[in-house]
């Protein structure tokens, strides 16, 4: 588990204004080198609003869901209801497990365009040196 924050601009045309409105979810992986837990991939969820980022290191992408489960009940606890994710559109992402699990919760999903992408993917890198690098 890692957590990081950091002040950076909002990504996304829709301007959230409180936290939980939009997360945006990113599966990163294989890298290069394992964790010491054996982990290839990780996912990220960030809030679009507070800019939060909760990162879960994973064995393989079929880890998504649980991540993600763990992320909503850790939002529920602390009073945040997520209302919407955005994703690359990624088959671990968007799946049958992942959408049920949104579906039961009340959150709906989107894909971002290409346009944010490099964004979403300069950050990505970012997180990927800074694990490689503990």
């Amino acid at each position: 588990m890692l957590l990081w924050q950091a002040e950076s601009s909002s990504l996304w045309n829709k301007e959230t204004k409180k936290p939980g409105e939009l997360i945006n979810i990113d599966v990163c992986g294989p890298m290069q080198q394992q964790s010491l837990g054996g982990a290839k991939y990780y996912v990220r969820f960030k809030d679009d609003f507070t800019k939060y980022r909760r990162v879960f290191f994973m064995q393989s992408k079929n880890e998504v869901s649980k991540c993600l489960e763990t992320f909503l009940n850790e939002a529920k606890k602390t009073g945040h209801m997520i209302k919407e994710v955005l994703s690359d559109g990624g088959g671990e992402v968007i799946n049958s497990t992942v959408k049920s699990l949104l579906e039961k919760s009340g959150i709906s999903s989107r894909i971002y365009g290409n346009s944010e992408e490099a964004d979403v993917e300069k950050e990505m890198e970012e997180i990927s040196c800074n694990a490689e690098d503990t």
